[in-house]
């Protein structure tokens, strides 16, 4: 596993420590800012919308500039464990392999997934709420779409042709794109109930903050591994990534929702909530509904391609 890029290509501008440090308190210091004004309503209306977006364009520069510093981290832990881990099979093939560490990580995500599932489904029948009862779907289709994949893999890695093998992968990113398409609706759903203030999560006391945590470290993973994916050009793990992809819009949009019920009732003008509500969903909805009808129209276009001759490195 090579930790230095030899090929010099650069996707994102290089930023010395000192700019990406100013760049990670500025993020910080208008994530608290806008705590702050979520919660006590302290700055005129132009100056919070100016705060938010500040905040919201550090948050996207940082999720690229702070997945390559985790890169970096995990490569020098790498170099003080690897002969430990090389000891143990299992730990070994784990590090050193990444599509099998990609698919037993999507097997542990098929568990959690439909732990969600099942709770969200409990809560939403005892309290008849819509909101939970949208994202018990919302999370069993995630579910049904790993297990697709995990599934997949054991029947693949029987495939002896390499040819079948492409093939089946192209089928379960065919078939998992056009699940992304059901699952716009329901998330379209979540959206509504939402902006109707019928939806939405309460996380008890400071465990917000946990949460928040989770969601910001999940987002530029999912996005780091959906391009990593799409660069080794491989179906199945370009499907697995693009389900974390979805897992992570929905914990955006659910975050989004237990903060502003949090700090932000009786603190923000209900236009304001219902367009940040409205905002931040209709782009989660964009992006899932995009990965279904691009990932459909690539698994028609390699198997067309194949057919033809070959598979289009495109």
């Amino acid at each position: 596993m090579g930790c230095i890029r030899r090929d010099g290509k650069k996707k994102i501008p290089v930023l010395k420590w000192k700019y990406r440090g100013f760049l990670y308190i500025t993020l910080l210091f208008t994530a608290a800012l806008s705590l702050l004004n979520t919660r006590n309503n302290v700055f005129p209306f132009s100056i919070g919308i100016l705060i938010y977006v500040i905040a919201a364009c550090s948050l996207t520069f940082t999720c690229f500039y702070i997945v390559s510093d985790i890169k970096l981290f995990k490569c020098k832990v790498q170099e003080i464990a690897m002969p430990v881990i090389v000891k143990n099979h299992f730990t070994e093939r784990l590090a050193t392999n990444y599509r099998y560490r990609t698919v037993t990580f999507a097997t542990t995500g098929l568990l959690m997934n439909l732990a969600f599932a099942v709770f969200n489904s409990v809560v939403g029948i005892k309290s008849q709420s819509a909101w939970y009862i949208t994202l018990s779907v919302y999370y069993t289709l995630l579910s049904i779409m790993r297990y697709w994949a995990v599934n997949y893999e054991r029947r693949i890695s029987k495939a002896e042709q390499n040819k079948k093998l492409i093939l089946m992968e192209l089928a379960v990113y065919r078939n998992c794109s056009i699940l992304f398409l059901v699952m716009t609706a329901a998330l379209g759903g979540m959206v509504i109930l939402t902006l109707r203030s019928q939806g939405g999560r309460h996380y008890p006391g400071y465990t917000i903050y946990a949460f928040a945590l989770y969601a910001f470290i999940k987002v530029p993973l999912a996005i780091a591994g959906r391009i990593k994916a799409g660069k080794m050009k491989s179906p199945l793990l370009m499907t697995i990534q693009s389900i974390g992809y979805a897992d992570a819009c929905v914990a955006i949009l659910s975050l989004q929702t237990a903060m502003l019920s949090s700090f932000g009732q009786g603190n923000l003008e209900d236009r304001v909530v219902e367009l940040m509500n409205a905002g931040t969903g209709a782009f989660m909805c964009l992006m899932v509904l995009g990965m279904g009808i691009y990932g459909i129209y690539w698994a028609l276009k390699q198997k067309k391609e194949m057919g033809d001759g070959g598979m289009s490195n495109d």
